[in-house]
């Protein structure tokens, strides 16, 4: 049997997330984290509770320096020079930094030049909302109503409910259509035949800005660009199938969307190309964040039997009121007003709910913030990247994403210089880290309170000598983790920037590199 624990609530949720949930009768919605206020608290590991480490006087404020070596890294630092002078190499950016146990700089190639960190930067949203949140935190989702709901000993009266019901976001990437159809059989099962409302979708806890400034135009519009919204549901994205036409140059046939994108026209502009495609015709996608068309562009080859474009939903929380409208319709639950969203509300001048006096219903709990950051670092999901991020950017007075993360490693005794994070997924070209930074973030969050979950996160490599988080785009390639050693555990940052090699080229030269640090 657990025992009852009396934590005061700023032990449990920092107060600048407290504040942007809203306090029912039976918990308190914060996007992550939820205090119940009249029920008995889960057990929280004694190491969720630990207190933040204190600044690291070695991993202060940064002097560049010229080149770090010593003879133990003389390999190393020979292959990287090499390296540079190969074809396809030539002028490009090759950067290295090694931190020893105990985070002094032991190698550096470069290493205080600032560089493109791709998807290695996720490493940095994940390991500072980790220090901050905690592993066992959790996103709330709630679907509350403007009248009371009914409940199993007072049902709803001739199986009406006469409100509207919002669904309250809480930044939750995870949210999927499963768990609607879970509310949507809890709804029928308090007796309710009919809805006098609308279903309403409200992704307010994040800003309507739902892609960053600097990503490429195209990146909102596919998969990997997914929107991050308030409210996000099955990751924001679709499947488009398509099967080749009878001959080359001849339309592509669109045979699905799946799940169904409401309220937009899709133009199929897809044609059908030789078996060997051209790299400019790969498939894409052209709509955007509250865009009302897609349209479909590329080549599908002739001899395949069919291909999957995966392309993102222009606007999430219109997707998940909808999507929850047409379950309960099909669970015969009739609906009288149309989905809707509380952007949309506002901008038809039509009557908004007042949020701060919806009554509480029903909730969705994602799963442990750890298993989300696994998640992320596993397939390097962007949305839940982005999530994070825009989560951080809620602390009061910090403005931003990148503030809230140069004041918390501030306060770890790292200052951060060169720093640019225009995202907190990698996915833009702006974005700008140092590769003694990286290696510091990286080092501490080892070493912090969560160390042990941030480390174990990083995906195992080299037989697992080693574990590393990867992050590539067009001429770009980066990795960041910790060797596995019986001796000393070192870690490391390798980043190649601007290379005019082919691809294949670039993943030899890694592999040489990291089968020579592997051996450290």
């Amino acid at each position: 049997m657990q025992k009852k624990r009396t934590q005061t609530r700023s032990t449990l949720i920092p107060q600048w997330l407290a504040n942007t949930g809203q306090i029912t009768g039976w918990g308190l919605a914060i996007g992550l984290g939820v205090l119940h206020l009249n029920e008995e608290a889960p057990e929280v590991p004694a190491q969720a509770l630990a207190p933040k480490p204190e600044p690291t006087a070695a991993l202060g404020h940064y002097v560049p320096q010229p080149l770090i070596t010593s003879p133990r890294f003389t390999e190393l630092e020979e292959l990287l020079r090499e390296i540079t002078k190969e074809e396809g190499m030539v002028g490009s950016t090759l950067v290295s930094c090694i931190l020893d146990s105990t985070g002094k700089v032991v190698f550096s190639f470069d290493g205080d030049r600032s560089f493109v960190p791709a998807s290695a930067l996720k490493t940095v949203t994940t390991a500072t909302i980790l220090e901050k949140l905690g592993p066992d935190f959790r996103y709330r989702t709630l679907l509350q109503g403007t009248a009371p709901f009914p409940s199993p000993d007072e049902p709803a009266i001739d199986g009406v409910y006469k409100g509207d019901l919002v669904i309250v976001g809480g930044g939750d990437p995870s949210l999927t259509t499963e768990h609607l159809i879970t509310w949507g059989a809890d709804l029928a099962a308090l007796g309710i035949k009919r809805i006098d409302g609308r279903i309403i979708g409200d992704g307010k806890i994040f800003p309507e800005l739902t892609a960053a400034n600097a990503w490429s135009k195209i990146n909102p519009q596919n998969y990997y660009g997914a929107p991050a919204t308030g409210l996000n549901i099955d990751g924001n994205r679709y499947a488009a199938t398509f099967q080749p036409g009878a001959k080359v140059g001849d339309p592509a046939k669109l045979i699905e969307v799946v799940p169904e994108v409401p309220a937009v026209e899709i133009f199929n502009r897809m044609l059908t190309s030789e078996p060997n495609r051209a790299e400019g015709d790969a498939p894409y996608a052209y709509g955007g964040p509250y865009s009302y068309t897609i349209t479909f562009r590329g080549a599908i080859p002739i001899n395949a039997k069919e291909e999957v474009l995966l392309g993102a939903v222009p606007d999430p929380v219109f997707t998940a009121s909808t999507r929850l409208h047409k379950i309960l319709t099909q669970r015969g639950i009739k609906v009288s007003g149309k989905p809707a969203t509380m952007r949309l509300l506002e901008q038809g001048n039509e009557p908004i709910p007042s949020t701060d006096k919806l009554l509480p219903g029903l909730s969705y709990t994602s799963a442990p913030l750890i298993d989300l950051i696994n998640y992320t670092h596993k397939v390097s999901d962007n949305l839940y990247a982005e999530c994070f991020f825009r989560l951080l950017a809620l602390e009061p007075e910090v403005g931003s994403g990148q503030a809230a993360i140069e004041s918390h490693w501030k306060k770890r005794g790292l200052t951060l210089q060169g720093l640019r994070m225009e995202d907190g997924s990698g996915l833009a070209r702006a974005d700008l880290i140092r590769a003694t930074d990286l290696a510091r973030i990286n080092f501490l969050a080892r070493r912090g309170p969560f160390g042990e979950d941030f480390y174990n996160s990083l995906t195992p490599q080299f037989e697992g000598k080693m574990r590393w988080k990867g992050g590539a785009m067009s001429r770009v390639r980066v990795y960041v983790g910790f060797t596995v050693s019986t001796t000393e555990e070192l870690t490391f940052v390798i980043a190649f920037n601007n290379y005019d090699a082919d691809s294949v080229t670039v993943a030899k030269a890694r592999e040489r590199v990291l089968q020579v640090l592997s051996g450290y």
